[in-house]
C-alpha cells in the first residue's frame, strides 16, 4: 500500500549515541539582535571549558534570536547542572571587586545559601577558584560541598577527597558527590571513586561503581 516499514531490533549491549546532544537558546522577543546574541554566546563561551569534540564550541549564536549550546565535558553526565549554570553566567563580567562576588564570597560561607552561592559563583568560571577554596575549609559539610562540587565542575582536584568523604559520611549528599567525581578521569577522582567501591555500604559501593563507570570506564576497578 506504499506504507514505509519499519524494522525493529534489540541492542544486547545497549546503544551509544555518538552525535552530541545540543540545547536550544531563544532570547526574548525585546532583546534579540545578532549583537545581543554575540555577547550572549561568547560570555558563555568563555565561561565553560571545551567540549568533548575538537574545535567545537559551547555555545554558537545562529541568528538575532537563537543560540546553540554544546554540553562541555566536564557536564556530559550532568546536562541538568550544565544548563542551571549558564543560567547563572552574568552578561557582564564581574570583576574581582566587584559588590556581586563580593556577596556570593560571603553566602558561599552561610550553610544556610550556601549551595545557590556556589552555583552562582561556578557560572563566574575558573576566576572563582580561590573564593570557592576557602569554603573548602568550613566547619560546615555543605558549605564545604557546595565549593568542592563546584570546583571538581570548573576543573579542578582540590575538592576530590572532600567530595569522596561526604559521600560516605552524608547519605543526603552522596548522589550529587559522586556525580561530580565523576565528571572528570583524572585520577584525583577515579582512586577515590574506586575506593568507595570498596565501602562497607552497598548503596555507596554501587554508587561509586556507577560513577567510576562514567568517569573512565577502562578503569582497572570499573571493569571488575
Amino acid at each position: 500500500d506504499g506504507q514505509p516499514v519499519f524494522r525493529a531490533g534489540k541492542i544486547w549491549g545497549g546503544g551509544k549515541i555518538t552525535k552530541p546532544r545540543q540545547y536550544f537558546v531563544l532570547i526574548n522577543s525585546g532583546s534579540q539582535s545578532p549583537q545581543m546574541a554575540a555577547s550572549i554566546a561568547e560570555r558563555i563561551n568563555s565561561t565553560f571549558h571545551a567540549t568533548a569534540e575538537p574545535n567545537l564550541k559551547v555555545a554558537d549564536a545562529k541568528d538575532r534570536m537563537l543560540i546553540l549550546l554544546n554540553v562541555p565535558m566536564a557536564y556530559r553526565n550532568n546536562h541538568y547542572r550544565f544548563l542551571l549554570i549558564s543560567r547563572q553566567v552574568p552578561l557582564l563580567p564581574a570583576m574581582s571587586d566587584s559588590l556581586y562576588r563580593k556577596k556570593l564570597e560571603e553566602e558561599l560561607l552561610d550553610p544556610a545559601t550556601t549551595l545557590t552561592a556556589a552555583i552562582k559563583l561556578e557560572a563566574l568560571g575558573s576566576s572563582s577558584m580561590r573564593a570557592l577554596r576557602v569554603g573548602l575549609e568550613s566547619p560546615s559539610p555543605w558549605v564545604r560541598f557546595g565549593a568542592g562540587e563546584a570546583l571538581t565542575y570548573l576543573g579542578q582536584t582540590d575538592g576530590a577527597a572532600e567530595l569522596a568523604k561526604l559521600a560516605e559520611a552524608n547519605p543526603a549528599l552522596r548522589a550529587p558527590a559522586l556525580k561530580a567525581l565523576a565528571s572528570m578521569d583524572d585520577a584525583a577522582c577515579t582512586d577515590r571513586l574506586a575506593e568507595l567501591t570498596g565501602s562497607s555500604d552497598s548503596t555507596l559501593r554501587y554508587g561509586a561503581f556507577i560513577a567510576l563507570r562514567l568517569a573512565d570506564e577502562n578503569n582497572t576497578t570499573a571493569r571488575g
